[in-house]
C-alpha cells in the first residue's frame, strides 16, 4: 500500500490572490496584453453615470477560470484537481501495483474526471490541444517576446523620419555609415530598463 504524501504547495502572492488571472500583475508579461480587466470593476462616464456595471463574484469566478484556461493554458487551476492528478501520477509510477492500488487508481481517475466536468470550461481534449497550440504560438511570437522583455522601441513620427532618412540615404553614403545611423537611432530611442533608471 502506498502512503499518502501530503505535499505542501509553495505559497505565492498569486496563489493568495482571489482572482489572479484577472489581475495583470499576477500574469506573465507575455500574456498581459490579452487580459482586459478594465470593465471588471465597472465603468463610469465623465458625469459619474454607470456605463457598465461591476461584475459580481460568480461572474468574476467564471472569467477568472476562462482566463486561466484560455490565456494561461492552465487546466489544473483547481487545487482539488491538482491533488487528484498528483495522486494518480504516484499510483501510476508503481511498478507492480496490487489489485487494491489498481482499484484506487480507477477510483481516483473517476473522481478526477467528475471534478474536471464540474470545474473546467474546456474538458474536450481537442479544445485543450487547440488552446495549448495557441499558447505555444504566443510564446514563439517574436514581437510579444521583445515587447515583454522591454526591448521594443516606440516608433513615433520623429523616430520613423530618422530611420527613413537613414535607410534611404544608402546611395549617398556607404553601407557602414547607414548601419551606424540606424543603430544610433534605435539606441537613442530604446526604452530604459529598471537598472538604468
Amino acid at each position: 500500500m502506498v502512503k499518502e504524501k501530503v505535499k505542501k504547495r509553495k505559497v505565492t502572492r498569486r496563489s493568495k490572490a482571489k482572482y489572479p488571472a484577472l489581475q495583470k500583475k499576477y500574469n506573465l508579461k507575455m500574456r498581459r496584453d490579452y487580459i482586459e480587466p478594465d470593465y471588471i470593476n465597472g465603468v463610469r462616464d465623465d458625469d459619474g453615470n454607470v456605463v457598465i456595471r461591476p461584475l459580481n463574484d460568480e461572474e468574476k469566478n467564471f472569467l477568472n477560470n476562462f482566463y486561466e484556461e484560455v490565456i494561461n493554458a492552465n487546466f489544473k487551476h483547481d487545487y482539488e484537481l491538482r491533488d487528484l492528478n498528483d495522486q494518480i501520477k504516484e499510483l501510476k509510477a508503481i511498478e507492480n501495483p496490487t489489485k487494491a492500488e489498481l482499484r484506487k487508481l480507477d477510483y481516483l481517475r473517476l473522481q478526477y474526471y467528475q471534478r474536471a466536468d464540474e470545474v473546467l470550461l474546456f474538458t474536450d481534449e481537442e479544445d485543450q490541444r487547440k488552446i495549448y497550440n495557441e499558447n505555444n504560438s504566443r510564446n514563439r511570437c517574436l514581437y510579444t517576446r521583445i515587447k515583454s522583455s522591454g526591448r521594443l522601441i516606440e516608433l513615433n513620427n520623429e523616430t520613423y523620419q530618422e530611420l527613413h532618412e537613414a535607410m534611404y540615404s544608402c546611395h549617398r553614403r556607404g553601407e557602414e555609415e547607414v548601419i551606424a545611423k540606424v543603430c544610433t537611432t534605435i539606441i537613442k530611442n530604446k526604452p530604459k530598463t529598471l537598472s538604468e533608471e
